[in-house]
């Protein structure tokens, strides 16, 4: 019978031992590498739910942007959205010489707190005036695409609806739109069971709206909107050759009030916005002289 070598087990025990070992440090990255993914899971879950508590810019549902219910919803439905400004948008036209303090109002019947996203743009979806002075519980930031917003800085908690308040400057032309998006919410640290909401508006320029009053005289035409008017003027004039153009506010006694406008201008159809703000209320003449040729129209201011 050979006899037996216990040298050579001696040998191939610490063999043995160094493979288990490798095999449980193995098993043990697998375990850190698992346990680092799911708290990396865990974390942009809490920082999506934290983020959108503190509000979300560029999510107003204006075009080439998404809405609340992008992340949110599985809630009921009857999230309303309204607006209101002071003083009053007219006829859904805005004023340029104005500015307004915009209360923007997000409710619904069985939720109780409340976010928003807002844009003001134009007809080539860039921003639209100015925002500025925003209230209590909201703040004003850039988006992605370089729109301006305003929105929660943190959720809102109310008895059925809740209220943000800012200012805005309009432009001096042209059309503007509102985009909100809303958000009424459960408050269970999720985006489940949220009802999100959104909505739109559009708002002509009230000057050129109303009565628009024409004259004309050798080489110029002018016509003059609204007519009565208050705060601004749109003196639109068409002329045959490039000049130099003097506009006057004149009074009844013919003294100058207030020279309008005194400038060289192009050939062909073109438009002023004129200010006439601080004038008395009565009747005036606005005196237009092109190269020594003169022509009067009568304004009727109303302040």
């Amino acid at each position: 019978m050979p006899k037996y070598d216990i040298s050579r087990e001696v040998r191939i025990l610490p063999l043995i031992n160094a493979i288990f070992d490798l095999h449980l440090l193995h098993m043990k990255k697998i375990h850190l590498v698992v346990s680092i993914f799911s708290l990396s899971i865990i974390s942009l879950a809490f920082n999506t739910v934290k983020r959108h508590n503190s509000g979300e810019v560029g999510a107003t549902g204006s075009p080439g942007e998404g809405t609340c219910s992008g992340c949110h919803g599985g809630g009921a439905a009857g999230t309303t959205i309204s607006v209101t400004a002071s003083p009053s948008f007219t006829n859904n036209t805005y004023d340029p010489g104005i500015t307004y303090s915009i209360t923007l109002t997000v409710a619904h019947p069985s939720q109780g707190a409340f976010g928003f996203d807002c844009e003001i743009l134009n007809s080539t979806n860039t921003n639209a005036g100015t925002m500025s002075n925003a209230g209590a519980g909201a703040s004003l930031a850039n988006a992605f695409n370089g729109r301006r917003n305003i929105k929660h800085t943190t959720k809102k908690s109310g008895s059925g609806s809740a209220s943000w308040t800012f200012e805005w400057t309009p432009p001096v032309s042209g059309d503007v739109t509102f985009y909100i998006a809303g958000n009424a919410v459960n408050s269970n640290n999720s985006t489940s069971g949220d009802s999100p909401a959104a909505t739109s508006f559009t708002l002509g320029n009230s000057i050129g709206t109303g009565i628009t009053t024409s004259a004309s005289k050798e080489n110029i035409l002018i016509s003059i909107s609204p007519n009565p008017a208050s705060e601004l003027i749109r003196l639109n004039y068409m002329l045959t050759h490039k000049c130099r153009i003097n506009a006057e506010l004149i009074d009844i006694s013919g003294k100058t009030v207030k020279v309008l406008m005194d400038e060289d201008v192009d050939t062909g159809a073109q438009s002023k916005i004129l200010s006439i703000n601080g004038i008395n209320s009565g009747v005036y003449f606005i005196k237009v002289n092109s190269d020594g040729v003169k022509i009067s129209q009568k304004l009727i201011c109303i302040q």
